[in-house]
């Protein structure tokens, strides 16, 4: 995990849903779902400008560390979906 994947979880916080599940990332007050990809694209549009705007990052960095955190994200709820 990169420090920027550490910055991020500590600003946008993975939370389960009703049945247990990690499946929602906290968004600027608002739960967001990993489900759903709608949700995955608005979590990374707000984590790009995020990074852009805080951390200083290039658009190109902040996209791809953005993208890194969601899917590691992703794959978590996916394998724990799986091992169900």
């Amino acid at each position: 995990m990169s420090k920027f994947s550490k910055f991020l979880e500590k600003r946008f916080k993975t939370k389960q849903d009703s049945m247990g599940i990690p499946s929602i990332i906290v968004v600027e007050g608002v739960d967001q779902h990993l489900v759903q990809s709608i949700d995955r694209n608005i979590m990374k549009s707000v984590m790009v400008k995020f990074l852009m705007d805080k951390v200083a990052l290039t658009d190109e960095i902040a996209v791809n560390e953005a993208e890194s955190y969601i899917d590691s994200k992703y794959k978590e709820y996916m394998n724990f979906v799986m091992s169900l």
